[in-house]
């Protein structure tokens, strides 16, 4: 993953890894994983408008969905201070 133009690591549970390895089929390692329909980088506004969150998830926020991944992460055990730990 890549902020700031840094690479960082971040963990993604086991259960995720095939549908990030299908997500991964026909692209560079130089391409986004997730991307607009043109292959370019998402955006926040990409985020808030599609999936129309006031109906999927009202009184919610992206932040919250950082939060929650964060908690995840370190209810599964992950170090909270290893190499590109995202922080909430």
């Amino acid at each position: 993953m890549v902020k700031d133009h840094e690479a960082r690591t971040v963990p993604v549970p086991a259960q995720v890894w095939p549908l990030v390895l299908a997500m991964m089929q026909g692209k560079r390692a130089t391409d986004h994983l997730m991307a607009t329909i043109n292959g370019s980088m998402l955006h926040e506004s990409n985020f808030r408008r599609s999936p129309r969150w006031s109906r999927t998830a009202p009184r919610r926020t992206l932040h919250d969905l950082r939060h929650s991944a964060a908690t995840e992460w370190l209810r599964a055990g992950v170090d909270d201070h290893g190499p590109g730990m995202a922080r909430a």
